[in-house]
Order: structure tokens, then C-alpha cells, then sequence
């Protein structure tokens, strides 16, 4: 992943992004990111795990009227800020969720999004990141 993740001299930052999915029925795309740290001594240390930064799924129906359906986009971007935390950056997190969702009675489209942000601390071993208090994915 080609973004600057740490502003330390002393500790650089390298993502690892991922995309997995499921097509049919119920399809879904996810993306997952994770991050290491890279000390002076060129220590390698897994700092995120398996944090989703996209999702993309949901069940359309074949026509517009054809059961109703639900679609959502999620999107979490991760932004370094100045501030630090046991030597790494912490991140401004914004969340962007978009919902498409189609009334099967009458055929209509109905459209929401949603914006969260939240701060990301590094706890001295670790990010810690609880997605059940941030926005609900859908699935």
C-alpha cells in the first residue's frame, strides 16, 4: 500500500491492503488493510490486523421490481495526524456508508449515507479498533 502511514523518522509505516469476495446470491467485496511497523533496527511488528477499509455487497434483485434488494458501500478512510501515541501516529478515521435499498411492493429506490469519524490510538503493542461501535456494515 502506497500511503504514508507514519511521520516518524524513527518508526516507518507499511500497509498490506487485501480484497476477498463472494459473487452470487448475497456477492460481496471487502478490502482489509494491515499495518507494520518498521523500527530503527529494522523490526518488523504487525500493529493493525485485518482492519476493513471497504465493503461493497448486498442482494440486488434482477430487475427493479423483481423481490426488492439491499446494497451498501462502505468506505473508512485512515488519515495520520500530528499527534502521537506510544511512538506512532494516531489516525483521524472517517467512515462513509452508502445504502441503496428497493421496495419491493413499489418498486422504489430509497437512499441513504451515513458519516462517522472516530480517533485510532496505537496502545504501545497495538491499534485497537472495535468496528461495533462504528457505522453497521449492512451484513
Amino acid at each position: 500500500d502506497p500511503n504514508a502511514y507514519s511521520q516518524s523518522k524513527h518508526h516507518q509505516m507499511v500497509g498490506l491492503r487485501y480484497q476477498h469476495g463472494h459473487l452470487g446470491g448475497d456477492s460481496y467485496t471487502i478490502k482489509e488493510l494491515k499495518l507494520f511497523e518498521l523500527n530503527a533496527h529494522n523490526d518488523i511488528r504487525l500493529v493493525l490486523n485485518n482492519f476493513r477499509t471497504d465493503f461493497e455487497g448486498g442482494s440486488r434483485p434482477y430487475s427493479q421490481c423483481d423481490g426488492g434488494g439491499m446494497y451498501t458501500r462502505s468506505k473508512i478512510l485512515l488519515i495520520p495526524q500530528n499527534t502521537l501515541s506510544h511512538g506512532l501516529n494516531d489516525f483521524k478515521l472517517k467512515e462513509t456508508v452508502d445504502r441503496e435499498e428497493t421496495d419491493p411492493n413499489t418498486c422504489k429506490v430509497h437512499k441513504t449515507t451515513q458519516h462517522k469519524t472516530h480517533q485510532l490510538q496505537f496502545n504501545g503493542e497495538k491499534y485497537l479498533f472495535e468496528h461495533l461501535d462504528f457505522l453497521d456494515f449492512g451484513i
